[in-house]
């Protein structure tokens, strides 16, 4: 049998102990991997907001056309529109002039089809509209 020269063993020597610095960093990145699990997981979940403000809250399609605006309209009131990719056809409810709420409903040209509403008398309103936007019908 041959005995290890010193040349053998110096090689084998330096196969081992670059074994052993890969597996010491496999062993640290592992140690830091489970570090970071354990500490990502004692975080608290995080709870819905109980407020949000803002003065008004708009709704766009991917192409960026407004869909819906929720909001505080320039005379004061609170007012939600949801119109239709073209602008025009769609439903406004909010709160009137007077501060009494109302119903729209706009047809595709975007002219009133019908009215509801709560007049400033605190009568019951209801307006139809033709398709030129002029009141056709309305109670009195």
């Amino acid at each position: 049998m041959d005995e290890p020269t010193m040349d053998n063993v110096l090689r084998r020597l330096d196969r081992v102990e670059r074994e052993n610095r890969w597996l010491k960093c496999m062993g640290a990145l592992a140690l830091i991997g489970a570090a970071a699990l354990v500490i990502m997981g004692q975080a608290k979940p995080s709870s819905v907001a109980k407020l949000v403000e803002a003065e008004k809250f708009v709704v766009r399609d991917a192409g960026g056309g407004v869909g819906a605006v929720l909001g505080v309209t320039t005379d004061g009131n609170l007012g939600l529109e949801i119109r239709d990719k073209g602008g025009k056809a769609g439903v406004t409810l909010g709160m009137g002039a007077s501060g009494n709420p109302a119903l729209r409903l706009d047809g595709k040209d975007g002219k009133a089809g019908a009215a509801l509403g709560v007049r400033s008398d605190n009568s019951a309103g209801l307006e139809l509209y033709d398709k030129d936007g002029k009141i056709v019908w309305a109670t009195p």
